[in-house]
Order: structure tokens, then sequence, then C-alpha cells
């Protein structure tokens, strides 16, 4: 009767809550006159939390209501008794409604995997983001396992691919087909490795085919009907997870990790736990007390199942790197990786696209405050207890003297009449730190050929050659490289500017090494410049093992060719008149005027960090002057290279 009133949409004049208690009593008159066990409760199911959970909830209530009004054989004592629980629904409904606007107030804060992690009255702990990516499709769900998830498929649907967690992607595939393109293929191949999948797989691939292929179940310590979609056992599932707060449950999801109190607010599940700061420790630098709390959950940790840096780390979804994420690049391929903006990796050897989403979580790496709170080699770090740089450890010399070594033996001595050292250690070891994502590095042949020049379309490529330059959409048929880009109106053209950058930024053609070197000589054919030059081709020594190079000339001549088959010819120029300076020496001045004239038009040394004039009997060695430069790379810099004179007020300076 009630279902039949109700309809699949609630009254307006009706609270929320009446539909759950409505379902309570017609389940129990059910269950009372006609003697089945009626249809199973889903407490949470009139009180989803969250603007796109709620109308999914309360229209799955109301069909609920339907199924489970059942014709009643007694019309007379079912009007009676109806008519009393009826009121009583109208009352309790009321109070509930006041609970469901509360949670939903609270929650609609939050983000939408947390919404889902904490559905109202659900007394589990949120499921850990390393497995919450692992679920299951929807559709797949055991009645004992399942939630009512709902999200609004229509939002954010140009971006679904890269924005939307597999958990909506997986409720959009279900109900309106989008998003489905993940599904091509399982994240993990459940009979790959099965002959040791104890020692061999990763928590989320057990998780994974525990649920739904029954293996791998021992872990969770029951079949595959006491494990969740998530992987997670209910034995162990009020257990903590990584990242979470365990001084309350005083115990571990992950095998062999313990929970080690850090103070009196907050404890955590490590591995291991030495008193002092926690390197890892991502919020502060304040020490740790390190006392566990329970007993160390049964197992070992799967610390060697993340894959390495090169590796295809589709199906780990981990990185055993400190501070690596799994990116994607493709259906085929994701790797490890500090940073990944999507396009092009000037890294990689290939110059095809990363989608850059990320699979997994992001293996925890050292603290950004470590590098200003720990010590360095050479103080004393028994006060601050860490150490600033990778796999160094800081031991104690004595009770008043501790320094950050990469090992040290009890006895150790620095000099034969020094004291032995004791060598105990003060706190954690720093491991290796993950690449800084504004460090840079030597790029791949293919940026110099493919990356887009000043003035050329970066669409297709979305990159750049220059230093410092972006690709930037224009429209969708032009796309620009430019340090910057104001969105508006073009003013050579009048079109509108999106300015949507594409790409990574560039940090030029460093072929090489780094910071990049653009080397030029300016050479007379007749002379026995000539000579020094050819012998300098010939070998790959001098200007030609820089990143870039050109070699100026006022008469047509070859010099060689290079080892790579390229046949260097000068860029010519005037000829110009050399007079004898007031110091006796050439008066070359306006011939190397014309020659930066060329350099200038020419704009490859836009391409490089340090553009450098080198003599050809002088002698250069690109490597040692990119340490020499490296630090002043982007600073306004003046270079003095020379001490000729050194008791002249007029020296050292810059010289040449």
């Amino acid at each position: 009767a009630s279902g039949a009133v109700f309809g699949p949409v609630r009254p307006p004049f009706l609270p929320r809550g009446v539909l759950l208690l409505a379902d309570v009593f017609a389940s129990a008159m059910t269950r009372g006159e006609d003697g089945d066990a009626g249809i199973p409760l889903q407490s949470h199911a009139a009180c989803a939390v969250g603007p796109e959970e709620s109308g999914v909830a309360r229209s799955r209530a109301a069909r609920q209501l339907r199924l489970s009004a059942a014709p009643f054989p007694r019309a007379t004592k079912s009007a009676i008794v109806g008519l009393l629980a009826f009121a009583t629904v109208l009352l309790l409904g009321s109070m509930v409604e006041l609970l469901c606007r509360g949670v939903a107030r609270t929650t609609r804060k939050s983000s939408t995997v947390q919404a889902v992690q904490g559905l109202a009255m659900t007394k589990n702990p949120p499921v850990p983001s390393s497995l919450l990516q692992h679920l299951p499709p929807r559709s797949s769900l055991p009645k004992s396992g399942a939630s009512v998830f709902a999200f609004n498929c229509s939002a954010g649907y140009s971006g679904w691919k890269h924005e939307w967690s597999v958990l909506k992607k997986d409720f959009c595939c279900d109900k309106e087909g989008k998003g489905c393109e993940h599904r091509s293929a399982p994240p993990f191949d459940c009979d790959a490795g099965f002959a040791n999948w104890k020692d061999g797989w990763s928590v989320p691939k057990m998780g994974y085919c525990c649920y739904h292929y029954g293996k791998s179940c021992e872990h969770f310590g029951g079949p595959a009907d006491f494990v969740t979609a998530d992987g997670i056992s209910h034995q162990t599932k009020a257990c903590s997870a990584i990242g979470q707060d365990c001084s309350k449950s005083s115990c571990c999801q992950d095998p062999g990790l313990q929970c080690f109190r850090k103070d009196n607010f907050w404890a955590e599940c490590l591995e291991t736990c030495a008193p002092g700061p926690n390197v890892l420790d991502q919020e502060s630098a304040s020490w740790w007390k390190c006392e566990a709390i329970g007993d160390r959950t049964p197992g070992k940790r799967d610390n060697g199942k993340c894959s390495a840096k090169g590796e295809d780390c589709r199906s780990t979804r981990c990185c055993s790197d400190p501070g690596m994420q799994c990116y994607e690049k493709n259906e085929l391929w994701a790797s490890c990786k500090a940073t990944c903006t999507p396009g092009p990796d000037l890294y990689a050897k290939e110059s095809d696209p990363w989608t850059c989403m990320e699979l997994g979580f992001r293996t925890e790496g050292v603290a950004p405050w470590v590098s200003q709170a720990c010590a360095n080699q050479n103080e004393d770090c028994s006060k601050k207890g860490c150490c600033m740089d990778s796999n160094h450890q800081c031991f104690k010399k004595d009770n008043s003297y501790a320094q950050c070594r990469t090992e040290c033996k009890p006895g150790f001595k620095a000099n034969p009449w020094d004291p032995a050292w004791s060598c105990e250690p003060v706190g954690m070891r720093t491991p290796e730190m993950a690449p800084s994502p504004d460090s840079k590095g030597v790029v791949a042949p293919w940026v110099a050929e493919k990356c887009a020049g000043e003035g050329d379309n970066c669409l297709d490529s979305q990159c750049c050659k220059s230093v410092g330059w972006q690709c930037y959409k224009k429209n969708k048929f032009w796309g620009t490289c430019s340090e910057t880009c104001k969105p508006g109106i073009d003013p050579e053209d009048n079109s509108t500017l999106t300015c949507e950058p594409r790409g990574q930024r560039s940090w030029g053609l460093a072929l090489k090494g780094y910071p990049s070197l653009y080397c030029f000589s300016v050479y007379m054919p007749a002379s026995s410049e000539r000579s020094v030059m050819e012998v300098q081709l010939k070998r790959g020594a001098g200007i030609f093992a820089c990143d870039g190079y050109d070699v100026f000339a006022s008469q047509e001549s070859t010099l060689g060719t290079t080892k790579d088959g390229e046949v260097v010819k000068p860029i010519l120029f005037p000829k110009i008149a050399v007079g004898v300076s007031q110091d006796g020496t050439a008066g070359n001045a306006k011939l190397f005027m014309a020659v930066w004239d060329k350099v200038i038009a020419h704009k490859r040394f836009r391409d490089y960090d340090w553009t450098i004039k080198v003599d050809p009997d002088a002698v250069i060695i690109p490597w040692r002057m990119r340490d020499h430069l490296r630090y002043q790379v982007g600073k306004n810099a003046y270079v003095v290279n020379c001490n000729k004179f050194p008791g002249s007020p007029n020296f050292p300076m810059m010289y040449g």
C-alpha cells in the first residue's frame, strides 16, 4: 500500500526519513504476515550523502517499498496496524530527516571520493587510496559488498579520461555508457604469477583477484565471500590504512606494518620507526616517540613488488623509488616518473604523447622540510637528528658530537690519535630523493627535429625548441611558441587567443648536457685557423662537442663532415677590413659586430642556455664549462674570465 502511494519519487510533504522507516515497516509486515524473509534493508539508502547520491538513493528506496509492500491477508488487522505505524513513521521520519540534512551539509564540502568513502551511517573507515582504484564495476558487485555509488555523468565529461576516478568511470559506464574505454583491459592478470602469489603479488592485485576469481583470498583470512570490493577483509577493515591515524584502532590493515606513536595526537602504520624526525613525515619535522601500539600485522611487507624507473607499471600500479608516481602513457605503457605533463615527454625516446593519468598512489618520498631542517655532512647532527643528503645517516661519535655519513663501523677513527666512534645511529637514514619537478637534463634527439621553433605551428608536436618557451593553443588549427600568452584578441589577424598550454615548457636543446651550450667560431679559410678547425671537427672536440654550433667566415669553404654525415660550411658575413688597435692587437670590433648580427638573425641562440664565442685556437671543454655556468642559468651575470695582469686595477676582467 505504501509503495502504491509513494511511487518512484518522494512526495514533497513527506520527509526523506519517512521512506526509510516505511521500508522497515513494510519489510516487517511482509515478514510477519507471509513468513518470508522480506526485502533486505540497506540502512543508508534514503540517507545517501551529497547532491549526486541523494536522488538515486531516494528512487532506490521507493522501489524497495513497492517490492516490499505485499497485500495483507487480514485487511482489518492490517488497516489498524498500518494507521498506527504510519503515525509513528511520520514522527520518527522527521527526526531522521534532520539527521540526514546535518550529514549532507557536512559531507558536501568533501571531494567526490571522500563522499563515496564516507557514506552516511557507514561505520568502516575510508577505503585506502592505494586500493580504491581497483574497485570492480558496480554491476559485478555481489549484494554483500554492494554500496550506493551515484555520480553526475555529465559533469566533467569532456575530461573524463584524466579527471574521473575509476569508481565514477565504472558507475557512468554501467548507467549511461560513458567512460567505458578504461575497461578495455583488466588491471591485473590473475593467472600470471599465481604459483608465487604470496611473495610476488601486490596487495591491490590480491584483493582484485580474490574478489573476482577467488584467488589469493588466504591473504585476507577468508574466502571470497568475506572480502569486500576494495580487497580488504571484514576482519581487518576496522584497522588503519597507510597514512591514517592508528592511535585508536591500534592495528594496521597492511601486512608487516606496526602502529607507531608520533605524539599524543597522532600514530601511523610503518614498517620501522626510529625516535627522532621522520624524514618521510610530510607534515612537520617534530620528533617521533616511536612507541609501538598494538601488535604488528602478520605477513611480509611487499616492498619489492612495485616497478622501478623504466619499467612498465600498468600491472603493479606503484613505484619502488621514493617520490615517484606511475603515470600512463597510453593503453600499452605506463612508467614511474616524478612529474608528468600531458603531451610528449622531452626525455623519452619517442615523441608519442602521454595521457599522464595517475595509476595507483605516489610512493612516499622525502619531505620538503628535510633540505632546510636537517644537517649537512659538515655539521653536528646530534641535535637535528636527521640528514639532508640522500643515503646519509646521523651517527654518534660520542655523547657530544654526531655526523651525517653513508656508513659507520663502531671503533672507526678519522685519525690514529682520535677517540673511537660509537657509531650509534640517531634518527632514520634519509632515502634516495626523487628528482625535483624543476630539475632539467638531457633531452631526446627528436626534440631538435620535431619541436617547433619561432613562427612554427606547435599544435601537433606540442613542444618548442627555445629555452623557456611554451606551446600555446591559438585555435583548433594553430598553436604558437612563446614565453607568455595573454588570452584575448590577436592583433595580427583579429582572432581570439585561447592561450591553452600544450605539453611541457621547453628548457632548450640540451642534447649533450645541461645547461645547453651554443658555441661558434669565426675563422679565416685561407689561414692556419682552418686546419685547427678541421682537426677539432674530425675529433668531435672544441665547439663541436657543444650541444649546438656554427662556424662563420667571410668566404666560401668546407671544413669537412661530422660523424653523423653532416657537411659543415660557414655562415657568410660581409668582408670587413681589420686594423690595429691602440694595444697593438687586431682592431676587429666591427667585424665581430657583423658576426653577432648574423648570430641574432639566425635565432639559434634562443634554443640554448648559453651562447659562447670561441676563437679557433682557444681550448673549450664543454662539460667543464657547464659545471662553471650551471648555477648562473637564468641570472644576469658578468663573467670575469681573465686575470692576465694580477697587479693591475683593471684585472681580473671580462676579456676577449
